[in-house]
């Protein structure tokens, strides 16, 4: 079966919403979790993100834009992107895969929503380290029938640990809006180093209080103003 040719079908990563519809119905809905992917206190850890949006009140369930999305991971987190290899390219040599290989720190998929065109296509994401933040890069889905786009992001992030994503419209066809409906991502712990000179790509809080963990928060910001969404999640830590 053929698939079907979209133009930016995919708008980015961490988005949940590309639609030109200024409005959301009360069936909107909007899921995110986030979650350091070790327990125990000062060690090197990955981060794991799931995000999802619908609405079944728009026509085909398409949900409403998210321009801006800023995680921000456990207090006492503390990310050093020079910890391993970077990958400062341009946008047409990251298409072309020339980010080193050791800058790769996670992979995931995406789906987006390009209603009326098409109900749902998929993208793999590939995550890399750069000066200050993260390369997204996103390409199709070779077992998805429905052909989506190449799609690079920038994500900045702070040694504090907080990830910043603004995210444009794009538009797939004219008058129509690609909408990305799930997101996951997975980075591993990355280091270099060794003994008092290992530096840590991301490292968890040195403290941990049980009964309270950590707590990891996501923000979406959304195009048509509308109040902001703040989604947490609580983990479990050990010393």
């Amino acid at each position: 079966m053929r698939k079907v040719h979209l133009i930016g079908a995919i708008v980015g990563v961490l988005a949940l919403a590309m639609s030109a519809v200024a409005v959301a119905s009360d069936q909107f809905t909007q899921e995110a979790t986030t979650k350091l992917t070790k327990k125990k206190v000062g060690v090197s850890t990955g981060v794991k993100v799931d995000f999802s949006s619908a609405d079944p009140g728009e026509p085909g369930g398409k949900p409403k834009r998210a321009s801006k999305i800023v995680i921000k991971l456990a207090n006492g987190t503390k990310v050093n992107t020079k910890a391993v290899a970077q990958c400062n390219l341009n946008d047409e040599d990251v298409i072309a895969g020339k980010c080193p290989a050791k800058s790769l720190v996670g992979t995931g998929t995406a789906k987006a929503n390009v209603a009326p065109l098409i109900a749902s296509t998929t993208e793999d994401v590939k995550a890399y380290a750069a000066k200050g933040g993260l390369v997204l890069l996103l390409t199709d889905n070779e077992d998805d029938i429905n052909l989506g786009s190449t799609i690079v992001l920038r994500a900045k992030i702070s040694k504090s640990g907080v990830i910043t994503v603004n995210v444009p419209p794009l538009e797939a066809v004219p008058g129509v809006f690609a909408v990305l409906t799930d997101f996951n991502l997975s980075t591993r712990p990355k280091s270099k180093g060794k003994g008092k000179k290992k530096v840590n790509l991301i490292t968890t809080p040195t403290t941990c209080k049980k009964k309270k963990g950590w707590v990891n928060q996501v923000t979406f910001s959304y195009a048509d103003g509308s109040a902001k969404d703040v989604r947490k999640t609580k983990q479990a830590c050990s010393k």
